[in-house]
């Protein structure tokens, strides 16, 4: 077991190895090479590492709805034959047309995004002051479904909320199958994710008027519309009111490790992230959760929340919880389940610019997209990936590493600027932005995996590894 391993990267900097407690799961990975040439991996933030260029594409429909507010890819496996094609992004919109007064809660459309910006109306209900206005809450199942909250007002005040509000399911040609209401469960649907397991599916939905977080499971045929077969509210006692600037506050985004049957929780008006453990199967509230994350020198009232591929999570300020904040607007936020913050970047300059967000991996690329509620445009990051439909780097000019004894292990730092892993039969390393990381290796708190799991897979980097009494090196990127 006493092998070592380094890395290199321009600075050809040595790197020592660390033991500690082995991960609890594996993660699947890709090998990214980003647009400005850097290696991004499973094992490392987004935001850091985001390329500079990016795609910003307009998401005002022909109707001149304003305001988008819910993000959300088209997965993989959805249905061909209608509108939407797996890697469209669907963007709902809260505000209607300037001429109608731009105001909260009237909006009524969902636009569809191709990966090129090229954008098209897949749904636009009824204008009927009171009807609709689609918030966050938007998620598309993979057997051909869209989800979408709406919580509708009068004139654009929350005196006029139209209370409780539902959830709308339309299907692949955007036409609505069932209007949900419930007082209970949907008391203000604001945002909301999808587990999504085919035939089933948990909807976590975030209920801003109540405080609340629900689950509603799905049954979903391969033909026919789906059913609900269970509702449980699993969290309470999130701070909730009113806001002159942003219409309510309460709690927001959401983002389910179904690995770890754990929800995250995005309370807006408590200025904090929560954890709620068993998420999936639980049959009593959890109240608030575990708070895992409270920080105001980064946060200012979070919004939208996704989770990472490398674990970590990413939320929107939307800085209507302390206009006196001296955090910077419209920021988005990385930070880790531990309740460490990794990174920010800002969306606009503008207050209240930064909501919905999403994230997806798919073949060889990911991506990351992010509205712009003053531009009133989606902006799109893409990272290119060499990979195999099963995720496994291809690249022929990167060493491959022998697969190894299942007794020997290697280790790997959580710390967000050096992290080198290896998992599922998947290698992953990462080449930190910060140089400065590279004077070591694990030189603080470390996680160790079966060696075994770096199976024959090239490095996107230019490493040495002593296996024994054999060597393997590569040129870098």
């Amino acid at each position: 077991m006493a092998s070592s391993l380094w890395a290199t990267w321009r600075s050809r900097a040595s790197w020592t190895r660390s033991m500690a407690a082995q991960r609890r799961r594996p993660r699947s990975c890709l090998a990214v090479e980003s647009l400005e040439n850097r290696c991004l991996l499973d094992g490392i933030p987004i935001i850091p590492n985001l390329p500079s260029k990016f795609l910003s594409a307009s998401t005002v429909p022909a109707n001149g709805d304003l305001n988008p507010y819910g993000v959300a890819f088209v997965p993989r496996g959805f249905p061909e034959g209608g509108p939407l094609h797996p890697g469209d992004i669907l963007v709902s919109n809260f505000n209607n047309n300037v001429a109608g007064g731009n105001l909260q809660g009237r909006g009524t459309t969902i636009v569809d995004l191709s990966p090129t910006g090229k954008q098209t109306l897949f749904f636009q209900g009824s204008s009927t002051p009171g009807d609709l206005g689609l918030t966050t809450a938007l998620g598309v199942l993979s057997r051909g479904f869209v989800l979408v909250g709406s919580l509708p007002t009068i004139d654009g005040m929350s005196s006029s909320i139209q209370k409780p509000g539902a959830l709308l399911i339309l299907n692949s040609q955007g036409k609505t199958v069932m209007t949900l209401r419930d007082s209970k469960f949907l008391d203000g649907p604001w945002d909301l994710t999808v587990n999504d397991e085919g035939d089933e599916a948990q909807v976590f939905v975030s209920n801003v008027l109540s405080g609340t977080v629900t689950r509603l499971d799905l049954s979903i045929p391969e033909h026919g519309n789906p059913m609900v077969t269970g509702k449980v509210q699993i969290a309470s006692g999130y701070t909730k009111r009113t806001d002159p600037t942003a219409l309510v506050l309460g709690p927001t985004g959401l983002a389910y490790d179904a690995d770890r049957e754990i929800l995250y929780v995005a309370s807006t008006a408590d200025n904090a992230i929560y954890a709620i453990d068993n998420a999936e199967d639980r049959t009593t509230d959890a109240k608030k959760g575990t708070k895992i994350y409270s920080d105001s020198k980064h946060l200012n009232g979070p919004l939208a929340l996704t989770l990472t591929p490398n674990g970590d999570l990413i939320t929107s300020n939307g800085d209507a919880f302390n206009p006196n904040s001296t955090v910077p607007p419209s920021e988005l936020i990385e930070f880790t389940p531990k309740g460490h913050f990794v990174a920010e970047l800002q969306v606009d300059t503008v207050p209240g610019s930064a909501f919905g967000l999403a994230l997806e991996t798919a073949h060889d690329q990911i991506h990351f997209a992010a509205v712009d509620d003053n531009s009133n445009t989606l902006d799109i990051w893409t990272m290119n990936v060499d990979a195999d439909p099963d995720g496994r780097s291809t690249a022929p000019s990167r060493p491959a590493i022998p697969e190894l004894p299942s007794n020997d292990l290697i280790g790997a730092s959580p710390n967000a600027n050096r992290l080198v892993v290896g998992e599922a039969a998947s290698t992953m390393m990462m080449v930190p932005a910060n140089t400065a990381a590279l004077e070591q290796l694990f030189a603080e708190t470390a996680t160790t995996l079966p060696r075994s799991s770096l199976t024959s897979q090239t490095l996107p980097v230019s490493i040495e590894t002593e296996i024994g009494n054999q060597d393997v090196s590569g040129p870098a990127l």
